[in-house]
């Protein structure tokens, strides 16, 4: 009857649907020089291009966000002169910032950074995402997916699986320092705990936050 059948669906392993690759904003190309980027008159003309890398790709860490503007003015490297002016804009603008480490990300005003759903997963050329603009946030996301899946697993075989989940195959220093803070980040939501054995495994609130990942994706 009906409880032989339940009981085989709970049996199959909960199947992953892959997350988005990480897509940045099309921002219009206008050629100007460093010397006109911190003229007043184009301040709007720049508020506006972050008004829209935000929308296309919050939550966004500052130098992301600043390689995109100032690159669509065709200006290759922000020097201090630019990030600083680039700096009061942003200040102005009443954006929704959080800070990890020395870094800054940008939220659109309808994210609430702490009950953020989703992560992405870092692809090829414009699609990459280097791990040190990825926000603790999308880190843990990808934590609860693989501990959902996994059900419960050693540190080693998490880093891995969390890694692959967000686009990065090798575990170099900067990979593994970036997931050390989403694994901390995920403990202090209460999201996962440790089991007997060391073993990481996901919290009831973890659980509902994976359910809610894998509906998003």
């Amino acid at each position: 009857g009906n409880t032989a059948s339940m009981a085989t669906i709970v049996m199959q392993p909960a199947q992953s649907k892959s997350a988005p690759v990480y897509t940045p904003a099309v921002v219009p190309v206008k050629f100007i020089s460093a010397d006109e980027f911190i003229e007043p008159w184009y301040e709007k003309n720049i508020q506006s291009k972050i008004q829209l890398v935000i929308e296309a790709e919050a939550p966004i860490s500052l130098s992301m966000l600043t390689k995109r503007v100032v690159q669509s003015y065709g200006i290759t490297r922000a020097g201090s002169r630019i990030q600083g002016h680039l700096n009061t804009i942003l200040r102005k603008m009443k954006l929704n910032p959080t800070t990890q480490g020395d870094a800054t990300f940008y939220w659109k005003n309808d994210q609430t950074p702490d009950a953020f759903v989703g992560y992405r997963v870092s692809g090829d050329g414009d699609h990459r995402r280097d791990v040190r603009d990825v926000p603790v946030q999308e880190i843990a996301n990808a934590i609860y997916t693989v501990l959902y899946e996994q059900v419960s697993m050693g540190q080693d075989d998490l880093l891995r699986e969390t890694a692959n989940k967000l686009g990065y195959t090798r575990l170099g220093n900067n990979v593994l320092s970036a997931l050390a803070m989403g694994i901390q980040y995920a403990q202090s939501q209460g999201g996962i705990t440790t089991g007997v054995n060391g073993t990481f495994v996901l919290s009831n609130g973890g659980t509902a936050r994976a359910e809610a990942i894998l509906q998003s994706v």
